[in-house]
């Protein structure tokens, strides 16, 4: 379910703690996070924060979920890490400053839910919302409304062909036909067929991670080293 929860999970962050530091981010945390930053460069484009590229969102996203601490109250912390962050580009307005905010927020949702969940005593989502949150954010992004029976649909295809012995290539292919009613017979065909283009890649990119992360976490190890593979 795509709610504004976002902003309730930002107040779990607590920026500081006792007890052991936070383990760095994880390959599948980065991919993650890098994803979710390419999805959300159309928030930021209108405010100071959009020239920072990004990486800048991407640090700024895994450094707030290594900052969570179960069961902590983290409402005046995250509004600390986000203020620093803000303070720190250049003087603004407040109305980019909660832009931000809800930007970090919806993706410490997308990058950390358990982290984020441990860390509340808001109950465990369901895997499908989890997974729904994150995909119908980038579909949203790339202006599509395919509904949330054919992005679960989709998510699902990509699961069967893993669960089948398939590679993520083929999950992706098979969510196309989905989606898009498009099929290709590899990523390259896939990739020129006008009714996909570049924001349709985005939106299977994510839907490909976010399967693997929400539906069928089996798979997520393959599935990063699948990706960890094409951007080399």
């Amino acid at each position: 379910m795509r709610r504004a929860a976002a902003l309730l999970l930002a107040a779990a962050v607590a920026a500081s703690g006792c007890g052991e530091a936070a383990p760095p981010p994880s390959t599948t945390d980065r991919l993650a996070a890098a994803e979710y930053a390419r999805t959300a460069r159309r928030a930021l484009e209108t405010t100071r924060f959009g020239a920072l590229g990004d990486g800048w969102l991407v640090d700024l996203v895994l450094g707030a979920c290594g900052a969570l601490r179960p069961a902590a109250d983290g409402d005046a912390e995250v509004l600390e890490i986000v203020g620093a962050a803000a303070a720190g580009v250049a003087p603004g307005d407040a109305a980019e400053d909660r832009i931000l905010l809800e930007v970090v927020a919806t993706g410490m949702a997308a990058v950390c839910p358990e982290a984020v969940i441990a860390a509340t005593t808001i109950p465990a989502a369901d895997p499908e919302d989890r997974y729904l949150a994150v995909v119908g954010t980038a579909a949203d992004e790339a202006g599509m409304a395919p509904g949330s029976a054919l992005l679960l649909d989709s998510g699902r295809a990509v699961c069967r062909a893993m669960d089948g012995g398939a590679g993520p290539e083929r999950g992706v292919l098979d969510a196309a036909v989905l989606l898009f009613g498009v099929e290709a017979g590899d990523l390259g065909e896939l990739e020129a067929d006008p009714r996909v283009g570049l924001a349709g890649g985005r939106v299977l990119g994510t839907l490909l991670a976010s399967a693997a992360g929400f539906l069928c976490p089996a798979h997520g190890e393959r599935v990063a080293a699948y990706v960890s593979g094409l951007e080399e």
